[in-house]
């Protein structure tokens, strides 16, 4: 029987397989500092800890076509990942923006201002206000 690294190549695990133990790995660190759950894990089944978690991204970013063509092993775990990259990357004003609301402001209206002479690549500026009207 043809092997890889060790192991028969029909103990390989599908796409479905890797997203089901994806799934059981906790999503925050244990308070006592035990950590590392994904790298456990994917040593214990044979694979990367790079492809868990991209298994744990997919879980969270991929839509639910994307998933059943995971599960019925049309399309990789990897191809779902880089498809769905863009929505793991938070740009910089996202990342404001979404700590505004977490204050409880809202965003009204962001304006690009290309021609201040105080920045050299230009500057944001954000119209916010509370979410709650003051009494």
């Amino acid at each position: 029987m043809p092997k890889k690294n060790g192991v028969p190549k029909n103990c390989y695990l599908n796409g479905a397989e890797i997203l089901a133990a994806a799934k059981m790995i906790p999503s925050k660190k244990a308070k006592n500092g035990s950590g590392r759950a994904a790298e456990i894990s994917a040593k214990r089944l044979g694979i990367s800890a790079s492809t868990m978690y991209q298994a744990k991204a997919v879980l969270k970013n991929a839509s639910e076509k994307d998933l059943q063509n995971l599960r019925d092993n049309k399309v990789s775990i990897k191809k779902i990942y880089n498809k769905n990259k863009s929505a793991v990357n938070i740009t910089p004003l996202k990342k404001a923006v979404d700590i505004l609301e977490r204050n409880n402001y809202r965003v009204l209206k962001i304006e690009e201002v290309l021609d201040n002479p105080h920045a050299f690549c230009g500057t944001l500026n954000l119209q916010i206000v509370p979410k709650e009207p003051a009494e």
